[in-house]
């Protein structure tokens, strides 16, 4: 930008920043923030929602965590979205540790954020967490819902093959005895 005397504003990083993201280049993202803040802008909400939607698509999940409590502590609301896609995240890894580890992370900044005076912002903020845990909890519970049935059904097909390999095994031996004569 400077190369050409285009003087940077919030709505061309947040563009080149989501870009990067997209395409999974977190170190170019992560430069350009750089960038933005040498030259006096602030991350908004935007730029805070690309980085942790970015983080969170390549699987690092800590980076996307800590990207929503700077958000946070910056003043800035975070969507549902946000949330889902940490959850999300930590879901697919099977991590409910990291998941509830979140929520109890979560719930303490909300009790000592500066920027959360108002009861009625903490009790709305407090809702979206137990919703979204509430959440994650029913996602846990299908994913070992499935998981059961899957090893049930590996169970019961293991079962079926050891006694369709036994009835084979024994018409194989009842072959041999009556080709021999030793079936008598």
């Amino acid at each position: 930008m400077n190369e050409k005397k285009i003087e940077p504003d919030n709505i061309t990083c947040n563009t080149l920043i989501n870009a990067y993201c997209k395409i999974g280049d977190l170190k170019s993202a992560l430069r350009v923030r750089r960038k933005m803040l040498e030259a006096g802008l602030k991350p908004d909400k935007f730029t805070y929602k690309a980085l942790i939607h970015g983080f969170c698509k390549a699987k690092e999940m800590d980076s996307g965590k800590d990207l929503l409590f700077e958000m946070l502590d910056a003043g800035f609301s975070a969507s549902y979205c946000i949330y889902s896609w940490l959850v999300d995240g930590y879901c697919n890894q099977d991590n409910k540790e990291a998941i509830d580890s979140f929520f109890e992370q979560y719930l303490h900044f909300l009790s000592y954020t500066k920027h959360l005076k108002k009861m009625d912002s903490s009790q709305k903020a407090c809702n979206q967490a137990g919703q979204a845990k509430g959440q994650t909890q029913e996602k846990g519970n299908q994913m070992m819902d499935k998981a059961s049935n899957a090893a049930q059904s590996a169970k019961e097909n293991m079962q079926q093959a050891g006694e369709q390999a036994k009835a084979k095994a024994q018409g194989a031996a009842d072959t041999v005895k009556n080709a021999t004569g030793m079936n008598n």
